[in-house]
């Protein structure tokens, strides 16, 4: 098993000056202000904290997350743009959660482009397991067809938030891959009954093990496994234990599960991967985990 900490520089790290007010604000966060206290100054003060704690632990939470780097710190204004440099540049969790994504992106780009090379005519079967709005497969097979790159491929999206999945065939028509996907509501759990006998050449799953325990967690990839072709991915990952856990459980969050990269990479020798495949990725701000493994 390989871990080991992402230090390359276009990823998201605090500046000095972010570093310094996270001294002060995050353990006043932390130890001061109660959770109801919390929401409601999260709510007032940030239009995308209050789009995120509307539906705490969702996909939509995490879109909210993901928008500060789309757009100028202050194109809603001066008020406004000192609060997104607060939530979006000062306390670690959106720029994690961004970099995270990076890191999902680059695997399932890297993992297309080795497959169509060596297997040319194939489709490439995907297999998002709680994809959610699929941001990351989306973003990825747009960026290749901007590159040229209109390969093959077939997507299957298991999700049990219709909504999350109504978003991401808005996403996907926008970006003119729609074809691409099969959607289907239903528990990852009965993954078995979903996909059959299919078997596929890279499989996603982010955002889901934060929410199981050990036991589920080891069901799940062992699940996944056993979905899996051969010589394919799994990318997956997993929050670890982190400086502003504390005031993230005061925010009405469903429970999650903190787990190192280390715990992370036993939970998929315990599920049966074999341990020389497994490679877990911390992202610069030491969050989020991200699990690569070549089956």
């Amino acid at each position: 098993m390989i871990v080991r900490t992402e230090d390359r520089r276009h990823f998201e790290t605090r500046t000095l000056t972010g570093k310094i007010l996270a001294s002060f604000i995050v353990p006043i966060l932390n130890h001061v202000i109660s959770g109801r206290k919390l929401q409601d100054v999260m709510k007032k003060t940030s239009a995308d904290a209050k789009k995120a704690l509307a539906r705490t632990g969702s996909s939509h939470a995490m879109e909210a997350m993901y928008s500060g780097q789309d757009r100028n710190l202050f194109s809603r204004g001066i008020k406004q743009g000192m609060s997104d440099y607060v939530w979006h540049r000062v306390i670690a969790q959106s720029m994690a959660i961004r970099n995270r994504l990076l890191l999902v992106e680059e695997y399932l780009e890297n993992a297309i482009l080795e497959y169509s090379k060596s297997n040319s005519e194939s489709v490439v079967k995907i297999l998002t397991v709680a994809g959610g709005t699929n941001k990351s497969i989306i973003a990825v097979i747009d960026r290749l067809h901007n590159k040229g790159n209109v390969l093959p491929i077939s997507i299957h999206n298991i999700d049990l938030d219709k909504d999350a999945l109504l978003v991401s065939e808005q996403m996907a028509t926008m970006r003119n891959c729609n074809q691409y996907f099969t959607r289907i509501t239903g528990n990852a759990f009965d993954l078995p009954l979903h996909v059959a006998e299919n078997k596929f050449h890279i499989i996603e799953m982010v955002g889901l093990l934060d929410y199981l325990d050990e036991e589920q967690s080891v069901k799940m990839l062992a699940l996944v496994k056993e979905a899996m072709n051969k010589n394919s991915v799994l990318v997956a990952a997993n929050v670890a234990p982190n400086k502003e856990e504390r005031f993230i459980k005061k925010l009405g969050w469903p429970k999650m599960y903190f787990r190192t990269g280390e715990h992370l990479g036993r939970l998929a020798e315990l599920a049966g991967f074999d341990t020389v495949t497994i490679e877990v990725v911390k992202e610069p701000l030491l969050v989020h985990s991200v699990l690569k493994i070549k089956n």
